[in-house]
């Protein structure tokens, strides 16, 4: 897992009419099987979200 930090400046984001904001997020898929055959995971995996911290 890793962690990243993304500062957004409010003047530059448009206000939400629902007071929310969407966060999309990409990855490549992979294997575990195929990283190694011990796992028996099989699935095509992507994206894992651990959480959001909001600092004001």
């Amino acid at each position: 897992m890793q962690s990243y930090r993304i500062a957004l400046d409010p003047a530059h984001v448009p206000p939400a009419p629902m007071g929310s904001m969407l966060l999309h997020l990409q990855s490549d898929s992979w294997v575990p099987a195929e990283e190694d055959p011990t796992r028996h995971e099989w699935r095509s995996l992507g994206v894992q979200f651990g959480g959001l911290d909001i600092e004001e």
